[in-house]
């Protein structure tokens, strides 16, 4: 796939917006076992903590998965200019 940059791209920027998927999802299933906690004030950073970080993987997702379309399109268009 390093033999055509945009495939690679493609590739790189599916795996990436995969990963951050999974970054959004997995914080999401500690915050039972931070309800255990007596300290509420750990609690209330720790929350915050994580969805800050499900945010901003989020936005990398998202951005990731534009890229992967943008680049869909590109190599579609590419591909019906070089038809004879």
């Amino acid at each position: 796939w390093l033999a055509r940059p945009l495939s690679g791209l493609a590739t790189l920027a599916f795996w990436v917006m995969h990963l951050a998927i999974a970054a959004t999802i997995i914080p999401q299933n500690f915050i039972v076992a931070l309800t255990a906690s007596d300290d509420t004030f750990a609690l209330a950073r720790r929350l915050e903590a994580i969805n800050t970080l499900s945010t901003i993987a989020s936005v990398i997702a998202l951005a990731a998965a534009l890229l992967l379309v943008a680049l869909i399109v590109i190599g579609f268009v590419r591909r019906r200019r070089n038809r004879p």
